[in-house]
């Protein structure tokens, strides 16, 4: 099953200049094949594969695409379910959907600074979804420029790792997958244990076992040991807010174990009763100074250590001091060292000698569309392009299916 090779509506220029719209006309760079089942349908796990328009070699080459890779997303309706990227002579991927009914594949050319940053800007998970937008409102094209067309570079996305290019086409599937197709749900015992250490839901069946397996092995070992230090402190928090005069305690995590953390129970606490009368207005401060037990308890500290200290008061202020000193050295100099780290990492290789540029258009001109019909699947890949990591993916997706959304 094949992608179409469509055109891309542009989107007009808003000034009255003119302008060349790269978008416009753009033809699509990949042709999408899928493996099909019997019934027109396809598994959970579908074997995406690509060949490519001899045209978008010349335009890699042009513009610069010496590590270009295949931007892939699902989407069902107006909602994007997931995101892939690999390298575009991989041939090659396999894309778990996660929502029965119509699927769309969308998938686009993109390039960037190197394989981390690139992997870092469209791949980073939030919680609302991903922390970039590839896609228009309605998950139905990928977004163009923002803010003007260049007739040589349409700059796709800009992210605080780099800047990202794609190349102006892009290409669609519509696929269809059946409810029977996805994992059906666990023991809801098994659910509860994962759901005490997990938040969200899982992607598949191996990430479900993955997850069953360290809440077990959490629960035998540590679990316990957990549960009354938390509650011990939830109860110091709540002991501490009452000498305090806070209103508003939550003593659910120190009546239950089980629910709430030690900072859920202050959450709602917004006055005191040496400070703040009922009615919200302020108490004379004598209350709040001298009366209220935690100011009491302050200054006897103080007394007791101006005491115990009153013969060596300035060697025990020095050696406060130069401690604090210390731990603030220790921090300025890791993080100087965590950001050198960083840059180094992110920095990467972006150039490419002349024979791995020429290696790999080599490579991308035998994965031009040729009259004959193309096949996804791992036995039809050149040998040498039968990676583990796709064998591995291969083995996978046979007992891992992905749980419906």
């Amino acid at each position: 099953m094949a992608g179409d090779f469509g055109d891309h509506e542009g989107v007009a220029p808003t000034e009255s200049r003119e302008r060349v719209d790269p978008y416009e006309g753009a033809v699509a760079p990949l042709e999408l094949i899928v493996d099909q089942l019997e019934d027109g349908q396809v598994d959970s796990t579908v074997a995406l594969g690509w060949c490519i328009d001899h045209e978008l070699v010349q335009w890699l080459t042009a513009h610069d695409f010496n590590d270009p890779y295949v931007l892939i997303s699902v989407t069902n309706g107006d909602v994007e379910m997931s995101r892939t990227l690999v390298k575009l002579t991989k041939e090659m991927a396999y894309v778990q959907l996660f929502r029965a009914g119509k699927n769309v594949i969308h998938a686009a050319v993109v390039n960037g600074p190197n394989k981390r940053n690139i992997r870092n800007a469209f791949l980073t998970k939030v919680r609302s979804g991903f922390e970039t937008s590839i896609l228009m409102y309605e998950c139905d094209a990928f977004l163009q420029t923002e803010d003007e067309w260049h007739a040589e570079t349409a700059v796709f996305s800009t992210h605080k790792s780099g800047a990202f290019m794609r190349h102006p086409g892009e290409a669609t599937l519509t696929v269809e997958v059946d409810e029977k197709f996805f994992a059906s749900d666990p023991a809801r015992w098994r659910m509860w244990l994962v759901n005490r250490f997990y938040s969200g839901r899982e992607d598949d069946q191996c990430d479900f076992r993955k997850r069953f397996l360290i809440s077990a092995a959490v629960t035998v070992t540590v679990y316990w040991e957990y549960i009354i230090l938390k509650w011990l402190a939830s109860l110091v928090t709540a002991l501490v807010c009452l000498i305090g005069g806070a209103r508003d305690i939550d003593w659910g995590p120190v009546r239950n174990p089980f629910s709430g953390f030690p900072t859920d129970v202050a959450y709602d606490i917004d006055s005191s009763v040496w400070v703040h009368k009922a009615n919200g207005q302020n108490r004379h401060w004598i209350h709040w100074v001298l009366l209220n037990p935690l100011g009491v308890t302050i200054a006897t500290t103080l007394l007791v250590l101006g005491v115990l200290f009153r013969n060596d008061i300035w060697p025990f202020l020095l050696g406060i001091g130069i401690g604090a000193g210390i731990v603030f050295g220790v921090i300025v100099v890791f993080r100087a060292g965590a950001d050198a780290y960083d840059r180094r990492r992110y920095a990467g290789k972006t150039a490419k000698t002349d024979d791995e540029i020429a290696a790999m258009l080599a490579e991308l001109e035998a994965m031009v569309c040729r009259d004959t019909t193309p096949e996804a699947s791992l036995q039809a890949l050149p040998r040498e392009k039968r990676s583990a990591y796709l064998r591995f993916q291969e083995t996978k997706r046979k007992v891992c299916k992905p749980r419906a959304r």
